[in-house]
């Protein structure tokens, strides 16, 4: 259900229509029963598979009879409810009910012994008494009181025969041996001096023999246990037949009731957390009133600092740049929206006063990756291949595309180019994506796209109150003139004299002043890799096509004056 969100308007709003009848109070006693009885449904494609192996444990057994039990009381729930043809869930699951599993209900109790399995957790494969007769014969023939005095009496018969100095000796049946004469291996030696018992095998400190007698109790009753598991083990082997034969529709029933709790559970979430009904539209439109992060509710809920924000691209797609202080949400408000709208397509609540959707083909993403050794690749080469890749996907499809710091992981001046050159072709792209890009490049941004119709600039609002930032995490139009980053070092706790340093240095280099004296003696390049920056990014911005550089000179003076 969530790996494969339906693309079908129709069939979300058959979801959401069901969400609507287990939100209805009325629907209360019948839905604590239903999600009682979905409990106890379990997902039974490994157990099948194993059955394919002949392998079933009792564990297994006990859960695909649970799981058709469990089937029967849903369809009985379902067919007692006198509205189940207004949820479009109940009727999927209703039609997923067969007659054919109070058939393997029956199967399964009338041959699989559970008791056995309690009693002896070894025990492979018992079956009930009164499934076959012979099984019956030979199991009677093995625990009957005959076999055990026969063999009592071929034992005093044999001990008798032995030396003096052995006193402990007994006939015992052992599976695959048969009827042997067991003693201690310190006998051993003097057992063979009598002549009349072969060696058959020595295991720890005993020691295994056949005789004339053992013979004769093998000529009368068998190689008993033997036939008997090989009997019970042919007769688990039909059951698996049967079982097998029905595995299409247990599969397709588990799945069918599968979507069926993960809905009741959405809607019960759903009613919990005051979460809306969210609007799948065929226009091109994403609409988003007074959103949150559901997971940061929960986590805030005590604080009570989560604040809702909006989020609107009409028709055409709009091409959304958020900046903003560090720590401010930008991240948070990108899975924030792509949440919303994946929440959206599988027919869900959405955590929003209000909704409106547009039925989307694909939703991408690529946030920043740290660094492993799996990947082979820095952490920048795998988000440029994230966005070489989603370049490729959206291509003629209706999407959204949630892009979190581009450019991040190298030199300020090629990051900031490769972050203007995608975003300018994403505006040029004859079906534009809904595109959410979250950056600190702020200044480069706006210089080279604050007059492109197709990309608005949103950002974070803040208050300063003395040497602490107040982050009010609100959105609103506009951009952000710094990442005010000596500020969050210093709420992290780094060393004061260090956030200084920092605040004396970014002082300089934005006012495009020398830096000498104690803090520059080892940093006098810096001014000129400073007053370089935007000429390396217009030079790789014009180098990314022709056309793409018109209002670079109109914004040459705004890249080192404040944008806002």
């Amino acid at each position: 259900m969530f790996l494969a969100p339906p693309n079908s308007r129709h069939e979300v709003e058959d979801r959401l229509t069901s969400l609507a009848y287990f939100s209805d109070p009325e629907n209360r006693q019948f839905i604590k029963a239903l999600s009682q009885a979905l409990r106890n449904i379990k997902r039974v494609d490994y157990i099948l598979l194993n059955m394919c192996r002949g392998e079933t444990p009792a564990g297994e057994w006990r859960s695909i009879l649970s799981t058709c039990k469990s089937i029967l009381v849903v369809q009985d729930l379902i067919a007692g409810t006198s509205r189940r043809d207004e949820c479009p869930a109940l009727v999927a699951a209703f039609k997923a009910c067969d007659k054919v599993f109070a058939e393997l209900v029956v199967i399964i109790e009338n041959v699989v012994d559970f008791q056995a399995f309690k009693e002896n957790p070894d025990e492979k494969f018992p079956v009930r008494e009164g499934v076959d007769p012979e099984l019956d014969a030979k199991r009677l023939r093995l625990y009957s009181a005959e076999m055990d005095k026969d063999m009592k009496r071929l034992a005093r018969t044999e001990m008798e025969r032995l030396p003096a100095e052995i006193k402990d000796g007994c006939i015992n049946y052992v599976p695959c041996m048969g009827f042997v004469f067991r003693t201690k291996r310190a006998n051993e030696r003097a057992v063979k001096t009598t002549r009349t018992m072969e060696l058959v095998a020595s295991m720890d400190d005993e020691s295994f023999f056949r005789c004339n007698g053992t013979a004769l109790l093998h000529e009368k009753y068998g190689n008993v246990y033997d036939e008997l598991m090989h009997l019970q083990h042919a007769i688990y082997r039909q059951l698996q037949r049967q079982v097998l034969t029905h595995a299409t529709t247990l599969l397709n029933a588990v799945d069918t009731f599968c979507t069926l709790d993960a809905t009741l559970a959405l809607a019960l979430t759903g009613n919990e957390l005051n979460f809306a009904r969210p609007q799948i539209t065929e226009e091109n439109i994403c609409v988003v009133v007074n959103g949150i992060h559901p997971l940061l509710e929960v986590m805030e809920r005590s604080r009570g600092t989560v604040k809702a924000n909006s989020w609107i691209s009409v028709n055409p797609a709009r091409v959304f740049v958020v900046t903003g202080p560090n720590s401010s949400g930008k991240s948070t408000f990108l899975r924030q929206c792509a949440l919303i709208a994946f929440l959206a397509h599988l027919g869900a609540p959405v955590p929003a006063q209000k909704a409106k959707i547009a039925l989307l083909d694909t939703i991408q993403s690529s946030f920043y990756s740290d660094e492993t050794m799996r990947n082979e690749a820095s952490g920048f080469a795998v988000q440029c291949q994230q966005i070489a890749f989603i370049m490729k996907t959206i291509e003629g499809a209706r999407a959204l595309v949630v892009v979190d710091e581009f450019g991040k992981g190298t030199q300020m001046t090629e990051g900031a180019g490769l972050c203007v050159a995608f975003l300018r072709q994403m505006a040029l792209m004859p079906r534009r994506p809904h595109l959410l890009m979250a950056s600190h490049y702020q200044r480069h941004l706006y210089a080279f796209l604050a007059n492109n119709s197709a990309i608005n600039f949103l950002t974070f609002s803040r208050h300063l109150a003395g040497n602490r930032l107040v982050q009010l995490y609100s959105v609103v139009p506009g951009i952000t003139t710094s990442s005010f980053a000596s500020f969050v070092s210093r709420d992290a706790g780094l060393v004061e004299e260090v956030v200084q340093h920092q605040e004396q240095i970014s002082s300089k280099l934005q006012n495009n002043q020398a830096i000498t004296g104690e803090i520059g003696n080892q940093t006098e390049n810096l001014l000129n890799y400073v007053q370089d920056v935007l000429d390396d990014v217009t030079t790789l911005v014009e180098y990314s096509g022709p056309g793409w550089c018109d209002h670079a000179q109109s914004h040459e003076d705004a890249s080192t004056g404040d944008p806002a």
